[in-house]
């Protein structure tokens, strides 16, 4: 029997359990822990930004997934859609994840910055 491919993730926002978008993209992700990766995180409007790199770099609290590569692929696709890209990063638990970093730094004046959402 073929084992499916899982990727790990990291999600700050409303792909977290509880978030807006959870319940319809996370059904087959397998919940590892929760996990620090350094970065900016802002609210804008009613979803959070992050970015890899800036001036006010922190510890953003996030969870981390196994999650199918089948059911990644959508995901990726609307995160891109609404201008995130996919970057690997390493949590503070060493641990290689693919997370959705936006790309447009003219967002942050319109945010509110968080460590967590």
């Amino acid at each position: 029997m073929k084992k499916n491919k899982t990727i790990s993730m990291w999600v700050y926002g409303t792909l977290k359990r509880g978030g807006t978008l959870h319940p319809h993209y996370m059904q087959n992700a397998e919940f590892k822990g929760t996990e620090t990766i350094s970065g900016e995180l802002y609210k804008c409007n009613w979803y959070p930004i992050f970015f890899e790199k800036g001036d006010r770099i922190e510890d953003i609290i996030g969870e981390r997934y196994k999650i199918p590569l089948e059911d990644f692929i959508p995901i990726r696709i609307m995160e891109e859609n609404a201008g995130y890209k996919t970057k690997i990063l390493i949590t503070n638990k060493n641990n290689k994840c693919h997370v959705f970093c936006y790309t447009d730094k003219s967002a942050k004046k319109d945010g509110v910055f968080m460590t967590e959402f």
